[in-house]
Protein backbone atom coordinates (compact mmCIF):
# COMPACT_ATOMS: atom_id res chain seq x y z
CA UNK A 1 0.00 0.00 0.00
CA UNK A 2 1.43 3.46 -1.26
CA UNK A 3 1.98 6.38 1.29
CA UNK A 4 -1.09 8.17 -0.77
CA UNK A 5 -3.47 5.15 -0.70
CA UNK A 6 -3.01 4.93 3.07
CA UNK A 7 -3.86 8.46 3.02
CA UNK A 8 -6.84 8.45 1.01
CA UNK A 9 -7.80 5.87 3.17
CA UNK A 10 -8.09 8.10 6.47
CA UNK A 11 -9.59 10.79 4.01
CA UNK A 12 -12.65 8.06 3.25
CA UNK A 13 -13.24 7.39 7.04
CA UNK A 14 -14.44 10.92 7.40
CA UNK A 15 -17.96 11.28 6.41
CA UNK A 16 -17.33 14.75 5.29
CA UNK A 17 -21.17 15.18 3.68
CA UNK A 18 -21.75 18.78 2.29
CA UNK A 19 -23.62 21.01 4.21
CA UNK A 20 -22.45 20.07 7.36
CA UNK A 21 -19.71 21.13 9.70
CA UNK A 22 -16.00 19.81 8.47
CA UNK A 23 -13.63 20.80 11.45
CA UNK A 24 -12.85 17.43 11.51
CA UNK A 25 -11.47 16.47 8.29
CA UNK A 26 -10.18 19.92 7.99
CA UNK A 27 -8.17 19.30 11.22
CA UNK A 28 -6.74 16.11 9.94
CA UNK A 29 -5.65 17.62 6.48
CA UNK A 30 -3.97 20.73 8.34
CA UNK A 31 -2.33 18.58 10.98
CA UNK A 32 -0.89 16.20 8.40
CA UNK A 33 0.50 19.36 6.11
CA UNK A 34 2.21 20.61 9.26
CA UNK A 35 3.49 17.59 10.49
CA UNK A 36 4.90 17.53 6.69
CA UNK A 37 7.12 20.51 7.18
CA UNK A 38 3.71 22.47 5.21
CA UNK A 39 3.01 25.50 6.26
CA UNK A 40 -1.39 25.41 6.80
CA UNK A 41 -3.60 28.56 7.15
CA UNK A 42 -7.42 27.27 8.25
CA UNK A 43 -9.68 30.03 6.34
CA UNK A 44 -12.88 29.82 8.48
CA UNK A 45 -16.53 30.14 7.05
CA UNK A 46 -19.81 30.24 8.10
CA UNK A 47 -22.56 27.37 9.81
CA UNK A 48 -18.78 26.40 10.81
CA UNK A 49 -17.48 25.47 7.60
CA UNK A 50 -13.18 25.24 7.27
CA UNK A 51 -11.39 25.66 4.17
CA UNK A 52 -7.33 25.87 3.89
CA UNK A 53 -4.48 27.79 2.06
CA UNK A 54 -1.03 25.74 2.13
CA UNK A 55 2.17 26.55 0.27
CA UNK A 56 5.68 25.59 0.45
CA UNK A 57 7.45 29.01 0.45
CA UNK A 58 7.08 32.51 -0.81
CA UNK A 59 5.71 33.71 -4.46
CA UNK A 60 3.13 33.08 -6.74
CA UNK A 61 3.79 29.21 -7.67
CA UNK A 62 0.99 26.66 -8.95
CA UNK A 63 -1.87 26.56 -6.55
CA UNK A 64 -3.36 22.81 -6.72
CA UNK A 65 -6.97 22.76 -5.49
CA UNK A 66 -9.15 20.64 -4.08
CA UNK A 67 -12.72 20.20 -2.01
CA UNK A 68 -12.82 17.84 1.38
CA UNK A 69 -16.98 17.35 0.89
CA UNK A 70 -18.91 14.90 -0.67
CA UNK A 71 -21.96 13.96 -1.45
CA UNK A 72 -24.71 11.97 0.93
CA UNK A 73 -24.73 8.03 0.89
CA UNK A 74 -28.35 7.63 2.06
CA UNK A 75 -30.59 5.50 -0.11
CA UNK A 76 -27.88 4.43 -2.84
CA UNK A 77 -27.24 0.29 -3.05
CA UNK A 78 -23.46 0.41 -1.44
CA UNK A 79 -22.08 -3.29 -1.51
CA UNK A 80 -20.03 -2.14 1.63
CA UNK A 81 -19.23 0.05 4.40
CA UNK A 82 -19.08 3.33 1.91
CA UNK A 83 -16.60 5.22 4.95
CA UNK A 84 -14.27 2.39 4.60
CA UNK A 85 -11.97 2.24 1.43
CA UNK A 86 -11.89 -0.96 -0.20
CA UNK A 87 -9.94 -2.65 -3.34
CA UNK A 88 -12.20 -3.80 -6.05
CA UNK A 89 -9.97 -5.30 -9.07
CA UNK A 90 -8.16 -2.63 -9.83
CA UNK A 91 -10.34 0.29 -8.10
CA UNK A 92 -9.96 1.66 -4.98
CA UNK A 93 -13.71 2.38 -4.01
CA UNK A 94 -15.34 4.79 -1.15
CA UNK A 95 -17.15 7.47 -0.95
CA UNK A 96 -15.30 10.48 -2.63
CA UNK A 97 -12.30 8.51 -3.40
CA UNK A 98 -12.55 10.04 -6.98
CA UNK A 99 -14.19 13.38 -6.41
CA UNK A 100 -12.20 14.05 -4.78
CA UNK A 101 -10.32 12.67 -1.78
CA UNK A 102 -8.47 10.56 -4.53
CA UNK A 103 -6.63 14.01 -5.59
CA UNK A 104 -6.50 16.01 -1.70
CA UNK A 105 -4.34 12.81 -1.21
CA UNK A 106 -2.20 12.76 -4.05
CA UNK A 107 -2.08 17.24 -3.47
CA UNK A 108 -1.23 16.33 0.12
CA UNK A 109 1.90 13.93 -0.63
CA UNK A 110 3.30 16.03 -3.68
CA UNK A 111 2.83 19.24 -1.27
CA UNK A 112 4.99 17.48 1.56
CA UNK A 113 7.38 16.11 -1.04
CA UNK A 114 7.75 19.27 -1.99
CA UNK A 115 9.28 20.42 0.96
CA UNK A 116 12.49 18.62 0.26
CA UNK A 117 13.15 20.30 -3.10
CA UNK A 118 14.26 22.98 -4.28
CA UNK A 119 11.78 24.53 -6.51
CA UNK A 120 11.77 27.59 -8.73
CA UNK A 121 8.44 28.39 -7.40
CA UNK A 122 6.18 27.17 -4.52
CA UNK A 123 3.41 24.74 -4.42
CA UNK A 124 0.27 26.23 -2.87
CA UNK A 125 -3.02 23.83 -1.93
CA UNK A 126 -6.06 25.63 -1.33
CA UNK A 127 -8.71 23.02 0.04
CA UNK A 128 -12.45 24.20 -0.11
CA UNK A 129 -15.52 22.58 1.83
CA UNK A 130 -19.66 22.38 0.49
CA UNK A 131 -18.55 22.57 -3.40
CA UNK A 132 -20.96 19.94 -4.04
CA UNK A 133 -24.07 22.20 -2.77
CA UNK A 134 -22.50 24.61 -4.85
CA UNK A 135 -19.00 25.57 -4.23
CA UNK A 136 -19.84 27.49 -0.95
CA UNK A 137 -16.77 27.41 0.79
CA UNK A 138 -14.68 28.58 -2.02
CA UNK A 139 -16.48 31.92 -1.40
CA UNK A 140 -14.67 32.36 1.98
CA UNK A 141 -11.75 30.98 0.12
CA UNK A 142 -11.71 33.33 -2.70
CA UNK A 143 -10.58 36.15 -0.90
CA UNK A 144 -7.56 34.61 1.33
CA UNK A 145 -6.51 33.74 -2.45
CA UNK A 146 -6.79 37.22 -3.40
CA UNK A 147 -4.38 38.86 -0.45
CA UNK A 148 -1.91 36.77 -1.01
CA UNK A 149 1.39 38.74 -1.95
CA UNK A 150 1.49 36.95 -5.56
CA UNK A 151 -0.80 35.55 -7.44
CA UNK A 152 -0.25 32.01 -8.35
CA UNK A 153 0.02 31.66 -11.97
CA UNK A 154 -1.70 28.66 -12.63
CA UNK A 155 -4.30 26.37 -10.89
CA UNK A 156 -4.88 23.06 -11.03
CA UNK A 157 -8.47 21.62 -9.99
CA UNK A 158 -8.36 17.81 -9.37
CA UNK A 159 -12.24 17.21 -10.47
CA UNK A 160 -12.47 13.78 -12.42
CA UNK A 161 -12.63 14.02 -16.04
CA UNK A 162 -11.47 10.68 -17.17
CA UNK A 163 -7.85 12.17 -17.52
CA UNK A 164 -8.26 14.21 -20.40
CA UNK A 165 -7.11 17.35 -20.89
CA UNK A 166 -10.30 19.42 -21.57
CA UNK A 167 -10.57 23.02 -22.88
CA UNK A 168 -13.89 23.92 -23.33
CA UNK A 169 -17.43 23.77 -20.76
CA UNK A 170 -20.71 25.53 -21.27
CA UNK A 171 -21.95 28.01 -19.15
CA UNK A 172 -24.93 27.89 -16.79
CA UNK A 173 -27.79 30.13 -15.90
CA UNK A 174 -30.35 28.88 -13.39
CA UNK A 175 -33.58 30.70 -12.57
CA UNK A 176 -36.34 30.40 -10.78
CA UNK A 177 -40.04 31.71 -11.77
CA UNK A 178 -42.72 32.79 -9.66
CA UNK A 179 -46.34 32.92 -10.84
CA UNK A 180 -49.04 34.83 -8.87
CA UNK A 181 -52.50 33.94 -9.30
CA UNK A 182 -55.72 34.19 -7.18
CA UNK A 183 -56.73 31.67 -4.92
CA UNK A 184 -60.66 30.69 -4.60
CA UNK A 185 -62.34 27.10 -3.00
CA UNK A 186 -61.98 24.74 -6.12
CA UNK A 187 -66.00 24.68 -6.85
CA UNK A 188 -64.97 28.73 -7.94
CA UNK A 189 -62.50 27.61 -10.23
CA UNK A 190 -63.45 29.54 -12.83
CA UNK A 191 -63.80 32.69 -10.66
CA UNK A 192 -60.01 32.52 -9.83
CA UNK A 193 -56.61 32.83 -11.42
CA UNK A 194 -54.68 29.64 -11.44
CA UNK A 195 -50.75 30.61 -10.63
CA UNK A 196 -50.10 26.33 -11.80
CA UNK A 197 -51.65 27.05 -14.77
CA UNK A 198 -49.47 30.07 -15.79
CA UNK A 199 -46.46 27.61 -14.31
CA UNK A 200 -47.96 24.88 -17.00
CA UNK A 201 -48.07 27.66 -19.79
CA UNK A 202 -44.29 28.73 -18.77
CA UNK A 203 -42.98 25.04 -18.63
CA UNK A 204 -44.51 24.48 -22.05
CA UNK A 205 -43.01 27.52 -23.49
CA UNK A 206 -39.32 26.82 -22.28
CA UNK A 207 -39.84 23.08 -23.63
CA UNK A 208 -40.70 24.94 -27.18
CA UNK A 209 -37.40 26.89 -27.11
CA UNK A 210 -35.33 24.05 -26.27
CA UNK A 211 -36.33 22.43 -29.19
CA UNK A 212 -35.55 24.82 -31.30
CA UNK A 213 -32.10 25.07 -29.74
CA UNK A 214 -31.87 21.93 -30.22
CA UNK A 215 -31.66 22.73 -34.07
CA UNK A 216 -29.97 25.67 -34.34
CA UNK A 217 -26.05 26.27 -33.29
CA UNK A 218 -23.83 23.08 -32.86
CA UNK A 219 -20.50 22.88 -31.15
CA UNK A 220 -19.41 18.83 -31.74
CA UNK A 221 -16.80 18.73 -29.04
CA UNK A 222 -19.74 18.36 -26.64
CA UNK A 223 -21.77 15.15 -25.90
CA UNK A 224 -24.86 17.51 -26.20
CA UNK A 225 -23.75 19.66 -29.05
CA UNK A 226 -26.13 23.03 -28.39
CA UNK A 227 -27.24 25.27 -26.12
CA UNK A 228 -30.36 22.78 -23.84
CA UNK A 229 -33.15 24.36 -21.40
CA UNK A 230 -34.48 22.02 -18.34
CA UNK A 231 -36.80 22.32 -16.40
CA UNK A 232 -36.55 21.22 -12.50
CA UNK A 233 -38.39 21.35 -9.52
CA UNK A 234 -42.27 22.87 -9.63
CA UNK A 235 -44.35 23.44 -6.39
CA UNK A 236 -47.77 25.12 -6.24
CA UNK A 237 -50.56 25.07 -4.29
CA UNK A 238 -51.91 24.05 -0.88
CA UNK A 239 -54.60 21.46 -1.16
CA UNK A 240 -56.95 20.17 -3.83
CA UNK A 241 -59.84 22.00 -3.03
CA UNK A 242 -58.22 25.39 -3.30
CA UNK A 243 -56.97 26.65 -6.81
CA UNK A 244 -53.17 27.78 -6.59
CA UNK A 245 -52.73 31.74 -6.05
CA UNK A 246 -48.71 30.79 -6.39
CA UNK A 247 -46.51 28.40 -8.09
CA UNK A 248 -42.53 28.42 -8.81
CA UNK A 249 -40.87 26.48 -11.55
CA UNK A 250 -36.51 26.04 -11.42
CA UNK A 251 -34.97 25.89 -14.80
CA UNK A 252 -32.06 26.48 -16.37
CA UNK A 253 -29.98 27.27 -19.36
CA UNK A 254 -26.83 25.53 -20.58
CA UNK A 255 -25.85 27.72 -23.60
CA UNK A 256 -22.36 26.70 -25.45
CA UNK A 257 -19.62 29.18 -25.48
CA UNK A 258 -20.01 32.40 -27.33
CA UNK A 259 -24.03 32.22 -26.80
CA UNK A 260 -25.76 34.73 -23.76
CA UNK A 261 -28.05 32.10 -21.97
CA UNK A 262 -30.57 34.92 -20.80
CA UNK A 263 -31.25 35.92 -24.76
CA UNK A 264 -31.80 31.82 -25.23
CA UNK A 265 -34.99 31.88 -22.84
CA UNK A 266 -38.55 32.86 -24.24
CA UNK A 267 -40.17 35.52 -22.84
CA UNK A 268 -41.39 34.83 -19.38
CA UNK A 269 -44.14 37.35 -18.82
CA UNK A 270 -45.35 38.18 -15.79
CA UNK A 271 -43.12 35.71 -13.81
CA UNK A 272 -40.75 37.41 -11.20
CA UNK A 273 -38.01 35.80 -11.79
CA UNK A 274 -34.85 34.86 -9.26
CA UNK A 275 -31.51 34.48 -10.55
CA UNK A 276 -30.14 31.00 -8.98
CA UNK A 277 -26.47 30.38 -10.39
CA UNK A 278 -24.75 31.26 -12.99
CA UNK A 279 -21.52 30.90 -14.11
CA UNK A 280 -20.19 31.53 -18.24
CA UNK A 281 -19.08 28.90 -20.74
CA UNK A 282 -15.00 28.60 -21.27
CA UNK A 283 -13.79 28.04 -24.17
CA UNK A 284 -9.82 28.33 -23.97
CA UNK A 285 -6.70 26.78 -25.26
CA UNK A 286 -4.34 24.41 -23.58
CA UNK A 287 -1.09 26.26 -24.56
CA UNK A 288 0.15 27.53 -21.34
CA UNK A 289 -1.29 24.92 -19.50
CA UNK A 290 0.36 21.78 -22.06
CA UNK A 291 3.84 23.99 -21.19
CA UNK A 292 3.37 23.51 -17.76
CA UNK A 293 2.70 19.75 -17.57
CA UNK A 294 4.97 19.49 -20.70
CA UNK A 295 1.72 17.82 -23.03
CA UNK A 296 1.29 19.17 -26.69
CA UNK A 297 -1.89 21.81 -27.41
CA UNK A 298 -2.81 20.10 -30.53
CA UNK A 299 -6.57 18.82 -30.02
CA UNK A 300 -8.86 16.62 -31.19
CA UNK A 301 -12.79 16.57 -30.47
CA UNK A 302 -14.39 14.20 -27.81
CA UNK A 303 -17.84 14.76 -26.53
CA UNK A 304 -18.06 17.18 -23.63
CA UNK A 305 -14.57 18.69 -23.97
CA UNK A 306 -11.42 18.87 -25.78
CA UNK A 307 -8.28 16.53 -25.25
CA UNK A 308 -4.70 16.41 -26.12
CA UNK A 309 -3.85 13.90 -28.49
CA UNK A 310 -1.19 12.79 -26.47
CA UNK A 311 -1.23 10.42 -23.70
CA UNK A 312 -3.36 11.60 -20.80
CA UNK A 313 -1.04 13.76 -18.47
CA UNK A 314 -0.95 12.67 -14.70
CA UNK A 315 -4.47 14.45 -14.46
CA UNK A 316 -6.54 15.79 -16.96
CA UNK A 317 -6.88 19.34 -16.86
CA UNK A 318 -9.41 22.23 -18.02
CA UNK A 319 -8.56 25.66 -18.82
CA UNK A 320 -10.44 28.52 -17.44
CA UNK A 321 -9.62 32.08 -18.12
CA UNK A 322 -12.96 33.87 -18.18
CA UNK A 323 -14.63 34.92 -14.64
CA UNK A 324 -17.36 33.86 -13.35
CA UNK A 325 -20.81 36.28 -12.70
CA UNK A 326 -20.94 36.75 -8.58
CA UNK A 327 -23.90 34.30 -7.81
CA UNK A 328 -26.18 34.82 -4.98
CA UNK A 329 -26.75 32.64 -1.74
CA UNK A 330 -28.27 29.94 -3.46
CA UNK A 331 -26.03 29.77 -6.79
CA UNK A 332 -23.51 26.74 -7.55
CA UNK A 333 -20.17 28.50 -9.35
CA UNK A 334 -17.56 26.45 -11.08
CA UNK A 335 -15.23 29.10 -9.58
CA UNK A 336 -11.51 30.58 -8.73
CA UNK A 337 -12.58 33.51 -9.95
CA UNK A 338 -10.07 35.67 -8.83
CA UNK A 339 -6.58 34.48 -10.17
CA UNK A 340 -5.28 36.37 -12.94
CA UNK A 341 -5.25 33.36 -15.13
CA UNK A 342 -6.89 29.92 -13.88
CA UNK A 343 -6.45 26.32 -15.03
CA UNK A 344 -9.14 23.34 -13.64
CA UNK A 345 -7.42 19.76 -13.32
CA UNK A 346 -10.59 17.71 -13.60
Amino acid sequence: MTEAHELLEQLVAFPSVAGRPNDEIAGFVAGWLREHGVECSEVPGDDGRVNLLASTGPGGGVLLAAHMDVVEVEGQPWRGDPWRLRREGDRLVGRGSADMKGFLACAMRAMADATALALREPLRLAVSTDEEIGCVGVRDLLPAIAALPQQPRACLVGEPTGMRLVTAHKGKLALCATLHGSARHSSEAPLADNAVEHAAELVLALRDRGRELADGRRDRRFAIPHSTISVGPIHGGRALNVVPDRCTVEFEVRNLPGEDPASLLPGTGAAEIERLAAYPALDSEAGPLGDLLGVPSTSERRPGCMRSRASPPPSAVRATSATPTAPRSRSRSSSWARAPQRWAVC
